[in-house]
């Protein structure tokens, strides 16, 4: 993925799939490579899930998750570098001003936006935002963001828990990261509702 912001999401999103089909022991593996991404959105993703799967389930054995990941994270070697530090600030101002700028272009265009893969910041170059929401609010405005959530909603309703929590753990990352945008993250997102749109038709057709 040549980026530890993704590659986190897979592996929040495998572990959680695992935990939701009650396979603590596969789900370990995922725990701890997660733990090596030092993505910090992936973390509170994944901690957020956890907890949702708790009051669904009521399986106790999920609160030891939690903490085991954060005592991988302790005890997990940190080479030099400003990427293995969880307090950095720098990529946290970072996306708020990429939140700013793309709140501005859609105050400027707020009903249709600015059309998908045309932005540009207000001094004329390219940028990315780094909030899937933002992006598609700057994007395709408010009809297009109704449109993608009410479509996501609609295939949450019609797949299990474990598709369900992969969906959730992906969308709370969105909301750091152009998540739902990136080529192998949408793949798994379109896969998920479209296993969950067979179920419907094959119930339709019995």
């Amino acid at each position: 993925f040549y980026d530890p912001n993704f590659t986190g999401a897979v592996f929040s999103s495998l572990a959680l799939y695992s935990v939701a089909r009650k396979k603590y022991l596969h789900s370990l593996l995922f725990i701890i490579l997660l733990a090596l991404t030092f993505s910090r959105a992936s973390y509170l993703a994944f901690a957020i899930c956890l907890v949702y799967l708790l009051v669904r389930q009521k399986k106790y054995i999920i609160l030891v998750l939690l903490p085991l990941l954060g005592v991988v994270v302790y005890f997990l070697p940190k080479p030099f570098g400003e990427g293995v530090n969880l307090a950095r600030t720098f990529s946290i101002f970072s996306r708020f001003e990429s939140w700013r700028q793309g709140i501005v272009l859609f105050l400027q265009k707020p009903l249709l936006g600015w059309g998908y893969n045309t932005l540009r910041s207000p001094d004329g170059s390219r940028f990315q935002i780094d909030n899937s929401f933002i992006f598609l609010l700057a994007t395709t405005g408010l009809a297009g963001l109704a449109g993608f959530l009410r479509l996501l909603l609609k295939g949450i309703n019609s797949i299990p828990l474990s598709g369900q929590v992969v969906l959730l753990s992906l969308s709370i990352h969105a909301f750091f990261n152009n998540s739902l945008f990136y080529i192998w993250l949408s793949f798994i997102i379109w896969l998920v509702l479209a296993s969950g749109s067979q179920k419907t038709t094959e119930q339709k057709t019995i």
